[in-house]
C-alpha cells in the first residue's frame, strides 16, 4: 500500500529477488536524492519514492537494474 500522496513525489512499486534488496539499498544510497526506497521485512516488493524532478533519471536507473538484478517494475495502481 502506498503512503498518502505527496504532490512532489512519484511512487513506483517493483518486485525484486529478496537476495538483491540489500544491494539495491546500497546502490540507491549512492544516488543521494534520486529516490527513497522502502520495503517490508521478508517481502520482495519495494517502493521507490521519487521526486518529480528526478523521475526521468530514476526510471533510467530502474530500467538498468531490471536487466542487472531482475527488478520488475509493477504497473501503477489505477484510481481508487
Amino acid at each position: 500500500m502506498l503512503p498518502d500522496s505527496d504532490p512532489g513525489l512519484v511512487y513506483k512499486t517493483a518486485w525484486i529477488p529478496e537476495a538483491e534488496i540489500h544491494y539495491l539499498r546500497f546502490l540507491m544510497e549512492g544516488y543521494e536524492g534520486l529516490a527513497t526506497l522502502s520495503s517490508e521485512a521478508g517481502s520482495s516488493r519495494v517502493t521507490f519514492q521519487i521526486p518529480e524532478s528526478a523521475l526521468e533519471e530514476a526510471l533510467a536507473l530502474i530500467e538498468a537494474l531490471s536487466r542487472e538484478i531482475g527488478l520488475v517494475l509493477l504497473p501503477d495502481p489505477g484510481p481508487t
